[in-house]
């Protein structure tokens, strides 16, 4: 049986929010979408469309599976 694949989307966003010192709104202004939009994101409270997505791996500079599948609070493994 395979196993289902962890989200980090949510934590991921939060982290590298943070790592950029930007805010909610700011993201969300970038993307096109409201601010409570994007925190329901933040928050696993809404999943973001396809073209959402897309939108945040430009703006974050990141690769679509690093942002869903990495943890990215924890050291890269070889």
């Amino acid at each position: 049986m395979p196993t289902t694949p962890t989200n980090y989307l949510a934590p991921n966003l939060v982290l590298m929010r943070g790592w950029l010192k930007v805010s909610q709104q700011d993201v969300a202004t970038a993307m096109g979408i409201k601010r409570s939009t994007y925190s329901g994101y933040e928050t696993n409270a809404a999943e973001p469309s396809l073209h959402t997505l897309l939108c945040m791996v430009e703006y974050f500079n990141i690769g679509l599976d690093e942002l869903i599948r990495h943890d990215l609070s924890q050291p890269a493994t070889p």
